[in-house]
């Protein structure tokens, strides 16, 4: 791993899809940094998400650093059937139906496969579709038909969200498609499962019971009620993403920064990574520079401490995969410039374990208060490194783990640049072993200062007692 890779504190995660599934593009954007990888399974086959798996493993090999990868189920969001050309064009004024019947769609109706929604809504419900893009406001009601008035004009098209404000659905948090993709998923080399449209921990706990531990979780905030839950659900996962799209559809606009900003600060206090996803840089679809406001929005959340920031459209489909990932790595960079930017990083203490508590304290001030070149920790689990991370000190954070698992799944957090290590069951060993991996990467010159952690028995993460500042 470069130094150049290594600036970066602020991960990247990049949606795959037809705009970048070759390897070229791949390997394209792990040469910009991109560590992580989504794969939504609300779109694509199993084969072809099965090639893109394959790409990025064999890719992963190539450049000798580990590499996560995302499952995003579908989950329980309603979605339109497909439509002749496409797409559809509604004007204001009209009459849009949503029905059983599977013939394709046109500007008149659409496919709805959802039946339990046609006796959920009434008169005078608002509906929502394409990430409230295009609203109506139901107007009759049948077993089998939802007529609907058209309140502003847009194109509707395959697939495209379908959201109604003030409905909750009562049904399994994986649906039928969700539980094969999640059988498919499960037998593939992934890491995390992203779940769709959690509403309280109990959601979490279904999925965990079939999940187990063959990949971690990671709940997508996108529901009022996974923000009443908000702290079990944190607790219960490994992670979190702010869906900010459906999020902005299912509450008020205006709660959606408010929203963000009490989820990150939450998600950095329980030590788990957080995600801002959805039309961070959404323009880029089509065009090849970023509004100002996207630019913005970007370096907020980079200010706020997030951990990763996600690139749907913009690589999954979008005519500027590339440019995308560049541009938000740019403005990452150029606001960790920012003088300002390590003050707005500083939180109460919140670590329940007063070891790591401490030991993670002194690291940040030792990176802190002296020209500290990098933090090497060597661990089994990811907690060590996980809770320097949190501190967010100014120093990179080298994790050294001997299972592949552990170092594929700190690819999302804060700052932790993770390597696959040799196994060692003393002190010394390890010790040595940091520090010809800070050498041989680049990362350190004779006479550099290197903060050292690793724990007291290398079997558990129980405690750790070394903490060590060396000269190189």
């Amino acid at each position: 791993m470069n130094k150049q890779t290594m600036l970066s504190r602020t991960k990247i995660v990049a949606t795959l899809g037809p705009s970048s599934s070759s390897t070229e593009t791949i390997k394209a954007l792990l040469e910009l940094g991109v560590r992580v990888f989504r794969l939504n399974f609300s779109h694509g086959t199993h084969h072809s998400h099965q090639d893109q798996i394959k790409k990025i493993r064999e890719l992963e090999d190539l450049i000798e650093e580990p590499v996560g990868i995302m499952v995003d189920l579908q989950g329980r969001k309603i979605r339109l059937g497909q439509f002749k050309d496409g797409e559809a064009h509604v004007q204001t004024g009209d009459v849009f139906t949503l029905d059983q019947d599977k013939t394709l769609g046109d500007v008149q109706r659409v496919y709805l496969p959802h039946s339990e929604i046609f006796t959920l809504l009434n008169k005078g419900d608002s509906v929502l579709i394409d990430d409230g893009k295009v609203p109506f406001r139901v107007i009759e009601t049948t077993p089998t038909s939802i007529k609907m008035e058209v309140l502003q004009a847009g194109t509707l098209s395959d697939h495209k969200g379908v959201s109604m404000p003030s409905k909750c659905l009562v049904s399994p948090i994986l649906t039928p498609k969700d539980v094969q993709d999640l059988e498919f998923a499960l037998t593939q080399d992934i890491d995390w499962i992203a779940l769709s449209y959690i509403q309280s921990s109990k959601d979490v706990q279904y999925a965990r019971d079939i999940i187990g531990e063959r990949a971690g979780i990671i709940a997508k905030i996108e529901h009022p009620g996974a923000l009443e839950d908000l702290e079990a659900i944190i607790s219960a996962t490994e992670g979190v993403m702010i869906a900010r799209g459906d999020l902005g559809v299912e509450i008020n606009p205006e709660e959606v920064p408010i929203s963000q900003r009490r989820i990150i600060k939450q998600a950095r206090q329980e030590g788990k990574p957080v995600i801002v996803a959805t039309q961070m840089l959404g323009s880029m679809v089509e065009s090849a520079i970023p509004t100002r406001a996207e630019v913005s929005d970007v370096a907020t959340a980079v200010y706020q401490g997030a951990d990763c920031l996600m690139l749907s459209g913009e690589t999954a489909n979008g005519a500027w995969p590339i440019q995308s990932v560049d541009r938000m790595r740019r403005i990452i960079l150029r606001t960790q410039e920012e003088r300002t930017y390590s003050d707005t990083h500083k939180e109460k203490d919140m670590n329940e374990n007063p070891l790591f508590e401490g030991i993670a304290q002194c690291v940040r001030l030792a990176a802190e208060r002296m020209e500290i070149k990098a933090i090497l920790n060597y661990t089994n689990t990811g907690r060590l490194p996980r809770d320097s991370a949190r501190k967010r000190p100014k120093a990179p954070i080298l994790a050294l783990s001997p299972f592949v698992k552990v170092a594929r799944q700190l690819t999302l957090v804060w700052g932790i640049f993770p390597y696959v290590v040799p196994s060692h069951h003393k002190e010394q060993d390890a010790k040595a072993l940091a520090l010809s991996v800070a050498l041989e990467g680049d990362i350190c010159k004779k006479g550099d200062l290197l903060i050292l952690s690793q724990e007291t028995s290398l079997e558990t993460e129980a405690s750790s007692t070394l903490l060590e500042i060396v000269r190189v």
